[in-house]
């Protein structure tokens, strides 16, 4: 319930920061099979992060994609 929360918050304040409007509900969506998914294949569920986010977002990262490669240098 948390990191629902979290994602919803950090894509309210992506769209204030970007003047787009995001779909909150497709979110949430793919939040939910995407951590059921992390489950059934041994993995741990997770979030997004405000802090990474904001910071793509403030230094050019404008692709929807960009945040995919984030996992490579974590």
């Amino acid at each position: 319930m948390v990191g629902l929360l979290e994602s919803l918050m950090t894509a309210g304040v992506v769209d204030d920061q970007t003047g787009t409007p995001s779909n909150k509900n497709a979110e949430a969506r793919g939040l939910g099979l995407a951590n059921v998914a992390a489950s059934l294949s041994g993995g741990i569920a997770g979030c997004g992060m405000i802090g990474q986010t904001v910071s793509n977002v403030k230094y050019g990262g404008g692709f929807r994609r960009w945040p995919q490669g984030g996992c490579c240098f974590h």
